[in-house]
């Protein structure tokens, strides 16, 4: 799947954390080497970004938020068919007592999402710095 093919997959994006505030700088190579989604009022001020590139039989992802408080959070991305949520394939990462991990879940319509297994993801990368979380992983293509 090319940029442009992941770009039309990435119909439903969000970042859920606690809190959002403007802390991450946009990617100087977001729509040049990497495809990118990001919400940014200035080129330093950005809630969120998502960026991706094409690694072969797979793609990289990096998720990047601002996150505000203690405790566990996550944040995710959400591949979708059609343009409403719902039965829609969402990977994400979570932070847990300090541990990231990454998971592949399935949104319902309503609730919350059912947690599926792991197969096709790798978590590559993570970082918790001052109000910042990313973290980067491999998601097989289908």
């Amino acid at each position: 799947m090319d940029n442009s093919k992941a770009a039309v997959c990435l119909a439903i994006v969000y970042a859920c954390i606690v809190q959002l505030i403007g802390a991450i700088s946009l990617d100087s190579e977001c729509n040049i080497s990497k495809g990118c989604f990001y919400e940014c009022t200035s080129s330093s001020d950005c809630a969120f970004l998502v960026s991706w590139i094409d690694s072969g039989d797979s793609v990289n992802y990096t998720l990047i938020s601002a996150k505000v408080g203690r405790g566990n959070f996550w944040m995710a991305i959400g591949f979708s068919d059609d343009h409403t949520m719902g039965n829609d394939s969402v990977t994400g990462c979570k932070n847990e007592n300090g541990v990231t991990t990454v998971f592949n879940a399935k949104n319902r319509i309503k609730g919350a999402p059912d947690i599926l297994n792991n197969e096709g993801i790798e978590l590559i990368d993570s970082s918790v710095v001052g109000t910042t979380f990313s973290c980067t992983f491999s998601r097989l293509k289908a």
